[in-house]
């Protein structure tokens, strides 16, 4: 029961053709997950092309707390 899911919701989106505004993206990850092993699942969802675009963004907590690509572990992210 180490599972949790974990919702992406695209707030903001400087290409709207690509990377619509408002889409959810939900995982089913380990809650020992790195935030850098979710972003890795997150670009999968994406061609090539908007992929190269959306790893320029950046992804934050509900509260706007950015998460950053260091070795954290997403449930600690999250929470605090």
């Amino acid at each position: 029961m180490n599972n949790i899911i974990v919702l992406i919701r695209i707030g903001n989106s400087l290409t709207r053709n690509n990377i619509t505004p408002g889409k959810d993206y939900s995982f089913r990850v380990n809650k020992n997950t790195k935030i850098s092993e979710l972003k890795r699942l997150f670009y999968e969802c994406f061609d090539e092309d908007t992929k190269n675009d959306i790893m320029r963004y950046q992804l934050y907590t509900q509260k706007i707390i950015i998460l950053h690509d260091d070795e954290g572990i997403l449930l600690y992210a999250i929470v605090f």
